[in-house]
Order: C-alpha cells, then structure tokens, then sequence
C-alpha cells in the first residue's frame, strides 16, 4: 500500500483562535473519501484551549459542526447537524471540561411542532464521502479572546473489508501493524 492507511483521514482537531469577531470558521475538520458506502458511527468535541480570565463571564459557548456526505454522484449538506453548547465560560483561567457528542438530532419530519413527530437522535450517518466544517460562537456578543479545539472523529459501524479475503494474507491497510 502507498500512502497513510485510509483511516488515518477519519479524525481530525482544529484549533482556532476567536477575538473580537466572536465568530470563527475553521477549514475543513474531517474529510473521508471511502470506495463505497458505509455506515459511519461520529463523535464530535468541543474545548477551550486557553482563554483570558475575568472577560464576560457566563457566556455560554457553542459549537457546531455542518456535514456533507455524498454517495455517488449525489450530495447533502446538513447545516449545524451538531451543535454543542459549553453553559459557561469560567472566570478565571481554568479550563472547563470538553464537550462532546456521539448522537445529533433531527429538525423534526415536518414543520409541525405540534406533531408526533419531533426530533429524532441519530447516531449514524450512511455516506460514501464526509466532510465537515466547524463554527465556533459566542451567541450573546461577548467579547473573550481565546483559543478553541474542535473535533470530528468517524468509525465505519461494521468494518468488513474487501481485502480481508484475499489468499495469502495481504492486507491493503496494513491492519497486521497495530499495537
């Protein structure tokens, strides 16, 4: 095999500093181009770097994530599929904890918001292609620089792999070499 096993393009984290804008868009966190469709379990995080102790305190903080997938020629962008909220910025220089998620929700079937059909967790996404962007926001306008972590890591739910059943043992991502 030439190159990085496949899987090696499935998690990334970003860091990002956030000023005066108070808005920040990362580049691209996560791109997966597999061969064919999977069904991807996801986890997304969010964090505090560093931040300046005693600016605005108890801004929340929200991270969110927006998804494409694509399956052959097709594509979906999911605008803010995930949105993770930190309740509050401390006011001194601790770090609060990460925040993280393994299931999104839906926006509902309809626009009923009287219907039975409210939102869904989804914990899965079928996709042959992923990309995901990430925004950082402080929602109330506050203004404290810091410096953020943003995550998206992806796992295919059942790894069975064409390779595997080749003769003689030849594994095309080097699946032998793990600790």
């Amino acid at each position: 095999m030439s190159g990085r096993p496949p899987w090696h393009m499935w998690g990334n984290e970003l860091q990002f500093d956030l000023q005066t804008n108070n808005v920040a868009v990362s580049q691209q966190v996560t791109r997966i181009s597999y061969k064919r469709p999977e069904t991807w379990c996801f986890l997304f995080t969010g964090r505090i770097v560093s931040h300046v102790a005693g600016s605005s305190p108890g801004i929340p903080l929200l991270f969110a994530f927006d998804v494409t997938i694509g399956i052959g020629r097709s594509v979906a962008t999911m605008p803010r599929f995930c949105v993770l909220e930190l309740p509050a910025i401390p006011t001194d220089d601790s770090l609060p904890p990460l925040v993280w998620a393994q299931a999104a929700y839906t926006r509902g079937l309809f626009n009923d918001t009287t219907s039975a059909t409210a939102d869904v967790a989804v914990d899965t996404i079928v996709a042959q292609d992923i990309q995901v962007q990430a925004t950082c926001q402080l929602p109330l306008g506050g203004e404290i620089p810091m410096t953020v972590g943003m995550a998206a890591y992806f796992a295919p739910r059942s790894h069975i792999r064409p390779d595997w059943f080749r003769e003689g043992g030849h594994f095309d991502g080097d699946e032998w070499g793990g600790t």
